[in-house]
């Protein structure tokens, strides 16, 4: 037996593992709710009139302010999104929706299994191009554990949000770039913004990394992943009478993107479509009261941004890896003026791509993980399993 064939099947055994684990993790969060599957998609009693049409029987409806999640349903539910009456943000991450429509054979009653699958398939599929890359920088394969079952993930999985596919077309671009297969990582790059827009960080610092290498031609050829988000956001515009990028994130209409904002509070209809009309703002990242603060997810930024300002003061060097790392260290630091003060859910899958790129940071220095940063991403998704399982669970009922 080679040495590759065990990495082969140590491999494999984690992602076993991991699956097993999220098995029995969902069993657990269902079984609060008679074990049906689409109380993840969390939808609110009180956002009901944001869908015109009828909402199929069967489905756990909750008596809280909801989450992201049941938008992707109502998107799912209408594709011409014609009878939705949300914030345009959410419009822009289409390709969940459509990929879950896709794979429920428009049979409406299984969208919360294939939900749940997608996400789950998510992790999976980021956590091996993690023990991929971790094989070939030679580090510790148990850190894809800490990966895995981080806080952003367990929001998500719990909550029928985007970031999982987000991020899996996040680490696949990561995963193509070291191939030098670059036409795949572009695509994939703009996969991850069509998902998410909060991906468009991402894109900002690989182009930034490119402009500083002056490798100009892959400036060039990463430059079109963005092309069909913004194809998209035209076809928004046109449809809803919006630019949906434009209420998207805190974090992502500030500087550089802020100026974006100030030239659209010239047109008023649109201005007053998006940014003052109370319909779209006042419930905009309210979610479940939480007596847990996020944190351990400021510390573990802060933390990450001392290791890396120290590393890069030495050594005076630029990677990929820095410049990704800066960027989510950058997003989450904008954030904290108006997340840190809500409940863990707002940030914590905010943190996914810092906690992935992070990890990859030291694997591929050759370093070990930092103990404090494990402490921090172990403390933060214990905080929010004791928020979502040992707590007493919100009242509902099912249409």
């Amino acid at each position: 037996m080679t040495f590759l064939e065990i990495n082969i099947k140590k491999e494999h055994k984690i992602l076993i593992i991991i699956g097993i684990i999220y098995l029995a993790f969902l069993l657990l969060f269902i079984s609060k709710f008679n074990f049906n599957p689409s109380a993840t998609i969390e939808l609110s009693e009180n956002h009901l009139m944001q869908y015109d049409g009828k909402i199929p029987s069967g489905v756990v409806i909750h008596k809280t302010d909801g989450f992201d999640g049941q938008y992707y349903y109502m998107m799912v539910l209408n594709p011409s999104l014609e009878k939705i009456h949300i914030a345009p943000n959410f419009l822009q991450r289409i390709l969940y929706p459509a990929l879950a429509k896709i794979l429920s054979l428009n049979i409406t009653a299984l969208l919360p299994i294939v939900f749940i699958l997608i996400n789950l398939a998510s992790v999976l599929i980021s956590s091996y191009v993690l023990l991929v890359l971790l094989k070939k920088y030679n580090a510790n394969l148990n850190l894809v554990y800490l990966w895995a079952f981080n806080v952003g993930f367990l929001i998500s999985i719990t909550r029928n949000l985007t970031e999982p596919l987000m991020m899996c077309f996040i680490a696949l671009m990561i995963y193509f770039f070291e191939k030098e297969n670059h036409y795949w990582a572009a695509s994939c790059l703009a996969l991850a913004l069509l998902t998410r827009e909060l991906a468009i960080t991402v894109y900002a610092a690989m182009l930034l990394y490119f402009l500083i290498k002056k490798d100009f031609r892959k400036l060039a050829l990463y430059s079109f992943s963005i092309v069909p988000f913004l194809i998209w956001e035209t076809v928004l515009m046109y449809k809803i009478g919006a630019i949906a990028l434009i209420s998207s994130s805190y974090a992502i209409t500030r500087l550089p993107f802020g100026i974006l904002n100030n030239f659209f509070n010239l047109f008023p209809n649109i201005s007053h479509y998006i940014i003052k009309n109370p319909e779209f703002s006042s419930n905009y990242l309210r979610g479940i009261n939480s007596i847990f603060s996020p944190l351990p997810i400021l510390l573990f930024t802060i933390v990450q941004a001392i290791i890396s300002a120290t590393s890069a003061l030495k050594e005076k060097k630029i990677t990929v890896h820095s410049i990704l790392l800066l960027s989510q260290i950058a997003l989450i630091g904008l954030l904290q003026k108006n997340l840190f003060f809500q409940e863990i859910d707002c940030v914590g899958r905010y943190a996914l791509v810092l906690f992935f790129f992070s990890i990859l940071y030291f694997a591929k220095r050759g370093e070990k993980y930092s103990k404090i940063l494990t402490v921090l991403l172990i403390l933060s998704s214990a905080l929010y399993f004791i928020q979502r399982f040992i707590l007493p669970k919100g009242d509902f009922w099912i249409s």
